[in-house]
């Protein structure tokens, strides 16, 4: 009796293992997905072919009582299996309709769905239907952009905060020669959230949610990971645009020539690299907030569970969403720096004492002739928790959840010493920025101090042409203290 138990546990072992499929990272635009290895997706509907399971191969019989008994066990958990499959299934449903709360990872929010006369009260050229089809239809072409490598493309769909990011993120598939593949994107479902007009920008919340193929292959279309089965996923999107004619820029202010609508591209006469708000929506923010199977809806309820501090109402020149690029951005580029050895192109947005903090790790790792790498790093969620201006600065405190592999190599040859280079390990941190209060104005095209040329501040902080860098401190936010779990 004892060995029928045990085999009974194991079949049951078996049925968890083949029920909760291992978890591996694949890409999405910006990292932003993760799926398991079969996209599996809890599906209830199964198939049986009862030919294959007919128990008279060969013609042999089986009469022996172990025999018997073995034979009653297997199909038991086989139908253990499918009955597990299918009660997970409908649980998990009914879990996910009722609590609309679809990672751990992120704050719990309950999102309210705008009617079309909510949407028009506030800008009456919009509607739900226009809302979703330029959302998805930006959501298409970035997708596309990042698997093709075309950074003009993406310079013109997104902020330019959220343009350095995916640079550095594309870099890492190069310096792999792998390559994204997404197929088959299809908009299974979405709706307005939120619309706002702050800091002379338009910010239009959305959720929406798609299908598609997911995966990435070598430079010889070797499958690396994922597959290619459709699955769903759900995001928040971000989509800004200007509304304050005094912040367009028409002109280049390096050669005069005329510029178009993009919020961060190159001069096409003189190549300089301009950064100015867009009259057209270009995404800010894109955060996985949900995955599941191909049927699955993120369901909109009313209301909120949770309201976040509005940056706003503390410094007018910035909204929400344009402020959390900017966190990711800087936060994205101090790792960068970390793994490359060299904190140039984010000195200019940390303090002395964080530079200090970053600097010994940096030498650190040459001294031990390592490389620091920060694979497939990428920002799950942003959330403000506090922001102080009591004094003659504006402190904001920032949570962030990041998700990246974490592990050194040789750095002369490149190979694995210590740490996980297999998959992404989540890290919360808690990231203070301050802003003198009588900050001045960056202008949304701001040329060097030292030779009058446009520069991208966002980038670099350091001018293509001269070196002059930029003072961040006078102008803008920068990193005062971070505190990493």
């Amino acid at each position: 009796m004892n060995k029928i138990v045990k085999k009974i546990f194991m079949i049951l072992f078996v049925c968890v293992l083949v029920i909760f499929p291992v978890m591996v990272v694949t890409a999405d635009s910006g990292f932003d997905y993760d799926y398991d290895s079969g996209g599996s997706s809890w599906s209830s509907s199964s198939s049986f072919d009862s030919s294959s399971s007919s128990s008279s191969s060969s013609g042999s019989s089986c009469y022996d009582d172990n025999c018997i008994i073995d034979t009653f066990l297997y199909t038991f958990g086989f139908f253990v299996l499918i009955g597990l499959a299918i009660v997970i299934s409908i649980f998990e449903d009914k879990y996910r309709a009722k609590h609309k709360v679809i990672s751990p990872d992120i704050p719990e929010y309950e999102f309210g769905e705008m009617s079309d006369g909510e949407i028009k009260e506030i800008d009456s050229t919009l509607n739900k239907e226009k809302i979703l089809d330029k959302t998805f239809d930006l959501y298409y072409q970035l997708q596309n952009a990042w698997m093709e490598f075309d950074e003009a493309s993406i310079r013109k769909l997104v902020s330019d905060e959220l343009y350095n990011s995916y640079n550095m993120q594309l870099n890492d598939l190069r310096e792999k020669n792998q390559k994204n593949i997404m197929e088959d994107i299809t908009k299974a479902y979405g709706f307005v959230v939120a619309i706002r007009k702050e800091a002379k920008v338009e910010s239009i919340d959305v959720v929406l949610n798609v299908t598609m193929k997911d995966y990435i292959v070598d430079k010889k279309g070797n499958l690396v990971r994922g597959n290619k089965i459709p699955h769903g996923i759900a995001y928040l999107i971000t989509i800004d645009r200007a509304i304050d004619s005094d912040s367009f820029i028409t002109k280049c202010p390096n050669c005069g020539n005329k510029i178009s609508d993009a919020a961060s591209q190159k001069c096409s006469s003189c190549g300089a690299d301009l950064v100015t708000y867009s009259k057209q929506f270009v995404i800010t923010k894109k955060q996985n907030i949900g995955q599941g199977s191909v049927t699955y809806r993120f369901m909109p309820s009313s209301g909120s569970t949770k309201k976040e501090v509005n940056i706003n109402e503390y410094d007018s020149s910035i909204d929400n969403s344009m402020f959390k690029t900017k966190v990711d951005n800087i936060f994205i580029q101090l790792y960068t720096g970390l793994s490359n050895g060299d904190l140039k192109d984010v000195d200019h947005k940390i303090s002395d004492s964080v530079y200090k903090i970053y600097q010994d790790k940096v030498d650190k790792d040459k001294n031990d002739n390592l490389k620091h790498e920060f694979r497939e790093l990428n920002v799950t969620s942003t959330e403000i928790l506090s922001v102080d201006d009591s004094s003659d600065n504006i402190i904001v405190k920032v949570r962030l959840v990041s998700k990246y592999m974490d592990y050194y190599v040789d750095k002369d040859t490149n190979e694995y010493v210590k740490g996980n280079n297999k998959s992404r390990d989540v890290h919360y941190n808690t990231l203070t920025f301050i802003k003198k209060k009588n900050a001045k104005d960056i202008k949304s095209s701001l040329c060097c101090p030292g030779c009058g040329k446009p520069a991208n501040v966002n980038k670099t902080g350091h001018c293509a042409y001269c070196g002059a860098t930029f003072n961040t401190e006078d102008y803008d936010y920068v990193l005062s203290d971070i505190h990493v779990e």
